[in-house]
């Protein structure tokens, strides 16, 4: 009974192609392969043609997919992959031999090479080891040029010797891994059980364990290792994965450096320096760049003549990129930097055939992708869609419904302006992880609305901030679930009964506002929410006198930015059974004693609603920056008024002459005081309404006259009512 161990890199052309020379030339008659025995049911969908890589086998528990998943991913060019689809055509049964990851205390204690996040551990760089011995600085690039460009079946005596030799000499230096011993011992077990059951057994694992399966370990051994194993119930599936990810800086334990450059050299066997050079013009072209057929010809000429130099037997991506510099870009490396990047790590999504096991979460997702036509891949692509058009708006409630699962498939374009417009515009991007996160969801419905309405309603139980909810209310109408809305408003009603505070019961305006006016866009249940608006408002304007008083300055600021985002809300609403009380309540406020700064917001906010006229706004000027109240005072008051800018201030004479002399009337001490609120409430004024506040200074002051240590403005409806009375007491002076 003849036995094969192949040590291989993961995700390796070459190692691909020698790996099937060394199986055609000697066929076993049962193929083991490095991966999880949990998957098995996952290889009778090798020999469908349907099943494209880059693919990945997902492990992950079955009671609690959110503790974390297993990926086992596989590109065209992974020995694997290769050796699995070569077993399948010819009929020869394949089987997985690593240790199962139902027996493994947590997921973490999975494969490093395979896992997709795991905190390292230390552990010997064979390759690494292997390129110091020969004189070679990068790792990467000796691996390439000794095993990646190759097609030599006798390549992997060399790769056992190899190995034997580093295991040997690092054994004494680095301790044991108890988690890798009893994985090696798991493979020896199942060589074990398959030689007894064929003649010819053929291993493919990663080559740091050739030596450890070949050597001669009793079989009680290996048992007393594998006694009193956990076991976890576990489920498997196959998932779409991308060449990025398969790349080293993806985190990825088995990562390639290039993996864009490694699926050309399997594409590409017999000239792949000048299909690269050809290819890395073309999207030159593609940037605007020059690239001529003749620019090509003289880089695939200079990448030989470097490889030569270097004792390479070919060019290495190393040489094709420096040909390219001086060849292509002109040697402008931030050229090359546009175009190498997108090449060195091409993006691409695997396929999967219909009818591959999935979690039915996963499966309604393509299904409802594919029905929409909405392409899952890896690629960042632009979506606009016209919300007027039913197709459209399915397809922004299904990339709404996956957000509030976690799932950021799609993102909405920063600064793009939904409110009150039927466009949408959204960059799609599918990450192979994405399936763990509708894995963990998978246990709140088997399709995506019914997860994402359970994720809404869970997500509103654990909430007490009405803003919060209000916030969670409006993603779920524009995700289209109208179901939860009774719910949401419910729990919105219930809690504000409890809350005693204007502010938390105002911050839910602005978000119940958008949900009013967006809602109509989509044909969603948003009227539902106009009483709930009503009654929030109501309780809130109640609670404004009583609790606003006695707070510090931030508690004040705090408030005094609620109700101006209330009031934008408001106004653009335009609901005078709202706006009414609204008025009344800021009127009400005017008339109390409280922080100034909340006094200038109010006064600032009745100005702007225009029920505020010029003489109001003088004798409230007056008022808050008298002498009676203080510097203090009237720093925080002005902070309150002047906030959102200066344009009042520019056309209001009342304003500007009063706060030029009550400037001028300070005392050097208290201006000193007052500097840094002064300088707050002016620092977020633009540019240019400082300039033109310069130039008004220029022009000297108006509408203003200091008296004694105050200032005092001239309210011309209460002067003319002493006229009379002033000219009866000097005989008629006054009158004339």
């Amino acid at each position: 009974m003849s036995l094969a161990v192949y040590g291989v890199r993961h995700h390796g052309p070459g190692s691909a192609r020698s790996l099937r020379a060394a199986l055609e030339a000697d066929p076993p008659d049962v193929l083991l392969v490095e991966g999880p025995p949990d998957a098995a049911p996952l290889l009778a969908h090798l020999g469908d043609d349907a099943l494209v890589p880059p693919v990945a086998m997902l492990v992950y528990p079955a009671d609690q997919p959110g503790t974390g998943g297993v990926f086992y991913p596989f590109a065209a060019f992974s020995p694997e992959w290769v050796a699995m689809r070569w077993a399948a055509a010819r009929g020869i049964p394949v089987r997985f031999c690593d240790l199962p990851i139902a027996h493994r205390a947590s997921p973490d204690q999975a494969d490093g090479d395979e896992v997709v996040a795991e905190a390292p551990r230390d552990r010997v760089d064979p390759i690494g080891a292997l390129a110091t011995a020969a004189g070679w600085p990068d790792p990467e690039r000796y691996w390439e040029h000794l095993v990646e460009q190759r097609s030599d079946a006798g390549v992997f005596e060399a790769i056992t010797l190899a190995m034997t030799t580093i295991r040997e000499q690092v054994g004494a230096l680095i301790p044991d891994d108890p988690h890798e011993a009893r994985r090696e011992a798991w493979m020896r077990r199942v060589i074990r059980v398959a030689r007894k059951e064929h003649g010819a057994v053929a291993v493919v694992c990663g080559a740091w364990h050739v030596p450890a399966l070949l050597a001669a370990v009793p079989a009680k051994d290996d048992d007393a290792r594998l006694r009193d194993l956990p076991k976890t119930k576990v489920e498997a599936c196959w998932v779409p994965w991308s060449l990025g990810r398969l790349g080293r800086w993806s985190g990825y334990g088995a990562g390639v450096e290039a993996p864009g450059w490694y699926q050309h050299l399997w594409e590409h066997p017999d000239d792949p320096a000048v299909t690269w050079l050809v290819e890395t013009a073309r999207a030159l072209r593609e940037q605007g760049f020059d690239a001529s057929s003749a620019s090509v010809t003289e880089a695939v000429r200079l990448a030989g003549a470097l490889a030569a130099l270097r004792g390479e037997h070919a060019p290495g991506l190393d040489a094709l990129d420096d040909a390219a510099l001086a060849a292509l870009c002109g040697g402008d490396p931030v050229r090359l930097q546009l175009v190498a990047t997108q090449l060195a790590r091409a993006d691409r999504l695997g396929r999967l055939p219909e009818g591959v096991p999935q979690p039915p979460l996963l499966r309604d997702l393509y299904a409802q992708a594919k029905r929409l036509r909405m392409k899952v891949e890896a690629a960042s692509s632009v979506l606009e869609l016209d919300l007027r058009k039913e197709h459209d708006r399915a397809r922004s409630a299904l990339l709404r419904r996956v957000g509030l699962l976690g799932v950021g498939w799609g993102t909405e374009e920063a600064g793009a302006n939904r409110r009150g417009t039927f466009r949408e515009r959204w960059t799609l991007c599918w990450e192979p992880s994405f399936a763990v996160g509708l894995v963990e969801a998978s246990p709140l419905g088997a399709t995506v609305d019914e997860a994402a309405s359970a994720k809404v309603l869970a997500s509103a139980a654990e909430l007490r901030d009405l803003a919060a909810l209000a916030r969670l209310l409006d993603r779920a109408l524009t995700a289209g679930l109208d179901g939860v809305v009774p719910a949401l408003l419910d729990t919105m009603e219930a809690l504000a009964v409890r809350v005693a505070d204007p502010s938390p019961l105002l911050e839910p305006v602005p978000a119940l506002v958008d949900v009013l006016r967006y809602g109509d866009v989509r044909g969603t249940a948003a009227l539902r929410v106009a009483p709930v608006l009503s009654g929030l408002l109501e309780r809130a304007l109640i609670a404004l006198i009583p609790g606003s008083q006695s707070l510090d300055d931030d508690a004040a600021d705090a408030l005094a930015a609620t109700l101006r985002a209330t009031q934008a809300a408001l106004v653009i609403h335009d609901d005078p059974a709202l706006l009414d009380p609204w008025d009344s309540a800021l009127a009400a406020l005017l008339a109390c004693d409280r922080n100034g700064s909340l006094l200038g917001a109010a006064t600032r906010l009745r100005l702007d609603r225009g029920t505020l006229d010029d003489d109001a706004l003088a004798t409230a000027v007056s008022y808050a920056l008298s002498a009676a109240h203080g510097p203090a005072y009237g720093a925080r008051w002005l902070q309150g008024l002047l906030a959102g800018g200066a344009t009042m201030l520019l056309h209001r004479d009342a304003v500007w002459g009063a706060l030029d002399g009550w400037l001028a009337a300070l005392a050097e001490d208290a201006f000193v005081e007052v500097l840094p609120g002064l300088r707050r409430a002016f620092a977020d004024f633009p540019a240019p309404e400082r300039a033109r506040m310069a130039e008004r200074l220029a022009r000297g002051r108006r509408a203003a006259a200091p008296v004694g240590d105050a200032f005092v403005m001239v309210d011309r409806s209460r002067a003319d009512r002493v006229l009379p009375v002033l000219a009866a007491l000097l005989g008629g002076v006054a009158g004339d």
